[in-house]
């Protein structure tokens, strides 16, 4: 009686399961999240690993597509392990100092900063007549100076800290090690690695699925490239371009500056404003009469960088909207932090390609139009 018959609406299970699952899953929100760091907590080692492997392998086989010998591979992985390797200790051999000198002078010279920024507040609510200027002064005065302290503290218990700092640089040392060695091997066997995975999931999938699945992992190798490599460069030319632009007008802590706006910058929409934050109240302890410039500074910058500079290097290929990318920010950063906040964008729009290939071909099939 019911051969041959279709059960309606079929293809909308798989998305009342998700749904059902998700609702779960926000009952026991606390449980389930402590349950996922616990598991991305053992697992970082080889997360971090295939994340360095996926930025390194374009650098490869550009030493690979170049070198004529039956060792290719092995003389290109050590090249570019050297080459990165070399340029990371430069880096720190020339950042490293420059950036500490910064930080000890901060610290050492915050009495007199203090004493500088109250001064500029009185004469700024001198010149404007603005009434209640002294307890505003002090208030605002007694807020900095709270929250360097606790900065000062934090850094204090963590060097007091013997034991456990040695043992979270250890911890962090290995898994650093770790990771490298998992990238290496990655990178040297990463033919035998698709030809594998393909064989496995080809066995298990029919042809559609199968075709499905490369579709997919062709398009998160295109988003994640593009974005990753993409916004390094970017990133790296804005904190040049800031830390040159910083040296010319002669403020103070223009390394550190460039160094925080080159990071920040990694992050969509929101970067540019968590950016220029510290670089303000560090102008301001310096000369709070620069704030003004330094904010003009980095809103011409980032300007630059949103209207010229990114589009040029990353161009449209995430395809998604204002709303989404802030969307995704919020979410990536409020589970995973910072590097949630950076990698969110491109999840959401592998996410989002996903869900399009999945409406069009509902589409297609019950030939529906809109």
């Amino acid at each position: 009686m019911f051969k041959n018959k279709k059960i309606p609406y079929m293809e909308f299970l798989p998305l009342i399961l998700i749904t059902i699952i998700i609702y779960r899953l926000m009952d026991y929100s606390a449980n389930f999240l402590n349950f996922l760091n616990l598991i991305l907590g053992v697992i970082q080692p080889i997360l971090i690993g295939l994340t360095i492997a996926f930025i390194l392998n374009p650098i490869m086989m550009f030493f690979e597509n170049r070198i004529k010998s039956k060792y290719k591979r092995g003389i290109s992985l050590a090249l570019t392990y050297l080459l990165c390797g070399g340029i990371l200790l430069l880096l720190i051999n020339v950042l490293l100092p420059t950036i500490m000198s910064s930080l000890s002078e901060l610290v050492e010279n915050l009495p007199r900063y203090l004493e500088t920024f109250s001064t500029s507040l009185t004469k700024l609510f001198e010149e404007t007549d603005l009434k209640s200027s002294d307890e505003l002064i002090k208030s605002l005065t007694n807020f900095i100076s709270k929250f360097i302290s606790e900065i000062g503290n934090s850094i204090n218990m963590f060097l007091t800290s013997t034991i456990t700092t040695l043992f979270k640089i250890g911890s962090f040392l290995l898994n650093f090690v770790v990771s490298i060695v998992i990238s290496i091997y990655v990178l040297k066997d990463k033919d035998t690695i698709c030809f594998k995975s393909k064989q496995f999931f080809r066995s298990i999938l029919n042809d559609n699925y199968y075709n499905k699945l490369l579709t997919l992992t062709d398009s998160a190798n295109s988003i994640f490239g593009k974005f990753i490599i993409g916004k390094s460069i970017d990133s790296l030319i804005i904190g040049s371009i800031c830390f040159l632009g910083l040296i010319i007008f002669k403020f103070k802590f223009a390394l550190l500056i460039a160094l925080i706006i080159g990071i920040t910058n990694m992050i969509p929409y929101f970067g540019p404003f968590i950016g220029a934050v510290p670089a303000v109240i560090l102008t301001i302890f310096d000369s709070p009469s620069r704030a003004i410039g330094m904010v003009l500074f980095i809103f011409i910058l980032q300007q630059f960088d949103g209207l010229y500079l990114g589009p040029k290097i990353l161009g449209d290929q995430l395809g998604l909207t204002p709303l989404l990318v802030m969307i995704s920010i919020l979410v990536g950063g409020g589970l995973f932090g910072f590097i949630g906040m950076f990698l969110g964008v491109p999840v959401f729009a592998l996410i989002k390609t996903i869900y399009d290939s999945w409406i069009e071909y509902i589409f297609k099939k019950k030939n529906l139009q809109i």
